[in-house]
């Protein structure tokens, strides 16, 4: 949904607001074209290393994407503790990690990650780059496909 139609339908100019409220207050899952953009350019700049081609997101910045039609309850806590993390963590590889380490077996979205990464856009690499360290991660694009896009499930042991 873009926000020209968010801002219609809320009725108000801090339709923002009303997603973060959706998100942190209530567990919707709801991530943003931005969170989108981040993992397809990285999705993308993998591609392209591998076979020279590339692709682009047809969802804008502007727009978001409720992933799936139930509340994540866990979520509610999780974001109250993405504060602590993101303001704690030296970088965006152990935001991220730290992130995921509190929250084992649990479906976490991709705007949570994009958020304890400090809204950098290089969060889908430190996923990558935890991935190839031998953290369990399951995504859409490491193969899980009964995950929908933008979800991913941290697996508490580590591989190999």
């Amino acid at each position: 949904m873009h926000t020209d139609e968010l801002l219609i339908v809320a009725g108000i100019g801090d339709y923002p607001r009303r997603i973060r409220e959706l998100r942190a207050d209530h567990g919707w899952p709801i991530i943003s074209g931005l969170a989108v953009r981040d993992i397809r350019a990285d999705a993308a700049a993998a591609e392209k290393r591998n076979r020279g081609i590339e692709q682009v997101s047809k969802m804008a910045a502007e727009e978001y994407l409720l992933i799936e039609d139930t509340c994540d309850f866990d979520a509610i806590g999780r974001w109250e503790q993405a504060v602590t993390i993101r303001d704690q963590s030296a970088d965006v590889k152990s935001a991220v990690l730290a992130y995921l380490k509190r929250a084992p077996g649990k479906r976490i979205t991709a705007e949570e990650l994009r958020y304890v990464a400090g809204n950098s856009s290089t969060w889908p690499a430190a996923v990558r780059e935890l991935r190839h360290e031998g953290w369990s991660i399951a995504s859409k694009d490491a193969g899980s496909n009964d995950l929908p896009w933008g979800l991913y499930v941290f697996g508490p042991e580590k591989c190999g």
